[in-house]
């Protein structure tokens, strides 16, 4: 299973009007926002706005990704960060208390800027990650990571953490695979119109979203 996802969240509507809203925010030095970490840690400026959050997070409530990937408990608001020219992010970790995932969700485009590539240590390996704008990376939190330094340009992204309601990975791993076995069944072109209780019994489909909802119900209770 892959240690992170990368889909489009936000449409050219929501974009152009997160654009809007950006240019008349104000920010602030972001080591203003964290404690315990050294001066030269990162440089950039952060904020945070109610409507832009909530267009995020309407957008997160439509994706099916999200959901079978994090299983959702809850996320809490999202942090705006704009890095300029020699803005940089070091290499850290994410506090754990923060959640269980993190994501990313790059605001502007990457041809707006030279640098910035968001770098993962995944599978003892460096994932460097830049999105188009509307784009999103999701990954564990915990992960180590670095924001590599703008040589020119402005990067603006939101991130946000989310807890998730199956605390054990397998677990999770199992959710998001079921999930997958039902997207397949779904768009099968064998799949059969159901009429009956009987024939929903022996239906693949059925069946395999039965085991969903009882892994839901274990887990919630």
């Amino acid at each position: 299973m892959k240690n992170y996802i990368i889909r489009k969240v936000l449409n050219e509507d929501e974009l152009s009007e997160i654009k809007k809203i950006l240019c008349q925010l104000e920010w602030r030095d972001g080591l203003k926002t964290v404690t315990g970490i050294k001066k030269d840690t990162k440089n950039n400026l952060e904020t945070s706005d109610a409507k832009i959050n909530k267009m995020i997070m309407n957008s997160m409530d439509r994706d099916h990704l999200f959901h079978s990937f994090v299983i959702p408990k809850s996320s809490n608001s999202c942090i705006l960060s704009k890095m300029m020219t020699g803005g940089y992010y070091h290499v850290h970790h994410d506090s754990y208390e923060n959640g269980d995932y993190s994501t990313t969700v790059f605001l502007n485009e990457p041809n707006e800027y030279e640098g910035g590539e968001l770098c993962l240590f995944i599978d003892n390996e460096e994932v460097s990650i830049k999105l188009n704008a509307g784009e999103a990376v999701t990954y564990p939190t915990g992960i180590f990571h670095k924001v590599n330094e703008i040589t020119s340009g402005e990067r603006i992204v939101a991130v946000f953490w989310t807890h998730t309601t199956l605390k054990d990975r397998f677990m999770r791993e199992v959710y998001s695979d079921v999930n997958k076995i039902l997207d397949l069944l779904a768009n099968h072109d064998l799949k059969k119109d159901v009429k009956t209780l009987e024939e929903a019994s022996s239906d693949p489909y059925f069946i395999t979203r039965g085991l969903l909802y009882k892994i839901n119900r274990h887990f919630k209770s």
